[in-house]
């Protein structure tokens, strides 16, 4: 993955415009991998050559919270702002604090951090990400810099670059997976006229192992829909041949794109996933007036 345009448009002017912010939250729908970003960012700012998220050595100049992307507890938020409040050994750096998908916070983190983000040290950023922009405390969002990340699919334009960019399960077979997504494919094409054979593949085929994939599938498929509509043919998956007569209701194709980034979200929490799956595949129905 690589970091987009306008996100390295936005960063690039404002170091040039010295007008750099001190609080961050970099936001994006679908995916919750922002380390190319943070990366990219460090390196714009602090003039590194990081050729990898990787190498990013945590200590004096950068600091992690919750590298894994899981609960954020109060003890690693006073942990991370006693380091902020240290001076740096170079102090021509900027100290940039991360703190991963800050929506898992506990309220008792965000209270204590709520209090840090009014007032940052001097030569400090603090960098936090998200998937799930909603949850975000209106507080912690209104005093920070909102940046939305628009999801990049240029390099997925078929089902194996798909699999190359969102590798099947240990327990899938590659052949198995190639199939069941062609059928996917041709049934959201068909779904215009014949939406219960694409509900009856959901009901089959939708498992927990498999669930964020098919819907990360599903969004970039009737994303190239919708552009269709829209008369833009920058397409990610599909053909101009494949949209060509399809009669899709436009309003109908952007009420799906919302639903599957809204499910996305709530397939990410680890809720309980049947009663999820009969959810989506509920609003899914109603949205095809079945």
């Amino acid at each position: 993955m690589k970091s987009n345009d306008n996100f390295l448009r936005i960063i690039k002017n404002s170091i040039y415009e010295n007008k750099l912010q001190q609080v961050y939250l970099f936001s994006q729908l679908i995916s919750n991998d922002f380390d190319e970003y943070i990366k990219t960012f460090i390196n714009l700012v602090n003039d590194e050559n990081f050729l990898s998220f990787d190498q990013i050595t945590f200590g004096d100049n950068y600091y992690i919270v919750n590298p894994n992307n899981e609960s954020i507890a109060k003890e690693e938020i006073l942990s991370a702002i006693t380091w902020a409040t240290k001076s740096a050994i170079n102090s021509k750096k900027q100290k940039i604090l991360i703190i991963k998908n800050i929506e898992n916070g506990s309220m008792k983190s965000l209270n204590s951090l709520l209090k840090f983000l009014e007032n940052p040290p001097f030569n400090t950023i603090v960098l936090m990400t998200t998937n799930q922009k909603n949850n975000v405390l209106k507080t912690i969002k209104s005093r920070s810099f909102l940046i939305d990340i628009k999801n990049s699919f240029a390099n997925i334009y078929d089902i194996d670059s798909f699999l190359l960019a969102y590798p099947i399960a240990e327990n899938e077979e590659l052949a198995e997976s190639k199939i069941k997504l062609k059928e996917l494919n041709n049934l959201i094409l068909q779904s215009n006229k014949k939406p219960e054979t694409l509900i009856a593949f959901l009901i089959l085929n939708f498992d927990k192992a498999n669930a964020k994939k098919i819907l990360i599938y599903m969004f970039i498929v009737y994303e190239d829909i919708y552009k269709n509509l829209l008369k833009s043919y920058k397409y990610s998956l599909l053909t101009e041949s494949e949209l060509n007569n399809k009669n899709f209701s436009k309003k109908n194709i952007a009420n799906i794109v919302d639903l599957i980034v809204e499910s996305y979200e709530i397939f990410s929490k680890n809720i309980n996933f049947s009663i999820q799956k009969i959810n989506f595949i509920n609003k899914l129905e109603e949205i095809y007036e079945l």
